[in-house]
């Protein structure tokens, strides 16, 4: 009998090690052989009570206009991704069925679809949260509420793309990592 209670016990250690190192894996895959797509973005900082602080990123990609909505609803979604002139990602398409002969897709959540006479689909994005350590996720929000009030800037996420999975890289400012800008405001504070 004991030896039973000792094979579980091993067993849901052994678990309890592999789940997260798995996931751990997962997402590192992602970043090393993904396809990056820069998607345009304005941040907001809340913070999880549960995960900490991050930068929540608003995307205009999240709202997706279809001549026909079809067999589109409430629910998950995959999205085919090209870019524009301008290298910024853009969805292609949407389907209820991951799409055959490309990796550049990703999974997302329909929240809800407005018909009239523009047919909009509002997606959850799977990146739409972008976590930093407390003190950074404090200066990034100031260092974007800086930004954007040049009209110049550009904000966007740097998301890899890897066979419907997305991670995000990094947030850039001109095409400058947000981190750069975070570490030179705190080292150098305006007070």
């Amino acid at each position: 009998m004991k030896f039973y209670f000792l094979g579980a016990f091993v067993l849901v250690a052994i678990m309890q090690w592999f789940i997260p190192l798995q996931m751990i894996s997962s997402r590192e895959t992602i970043l090393e052989e993904g396809k990056a797509f820069k998607f345009l973005t304005a941040p907001v900082d809340p913070a999880d009570p549960f995960r900490g602080r991050y930068v929540a990123l608003n995307f205009a990609i999240s709202e997706y206009n279809v001549k026909e909505t079809g067999e589109l609803k409430r629910g998950p979604v995959y999205a085919s991704l090209t870019t524009d002139d301008s290298g910024y990602a853009k969805i292609k398409s949407l389907s209820t069925k991951p799409p055959s002969g490309t990796t550049d897709y990703f999974s997302a959540d329909i929240n809800y679809i407005r018909t009239d006479s523009i047919n909009t689909v509002f997606l959850t994005l799977p990146f739409d949260q972008y976590f930093m350590d407390e003190v950074k996720a404090t200066a990034a929000e100031n260092v974007y509420r800086e930004s954007s009030q040049v009209l110049n800037n550009r904000t966007y996420a740097l998301v890899k793309i890897l066979n419907g999975e997305a991670v995000i890289q990094d947030v850039l400012i001109n095409d400058t990592s947000i981190h750069y800008f975070v570490k030179k405001a705190i080292l150098n504070p305006k007070n």
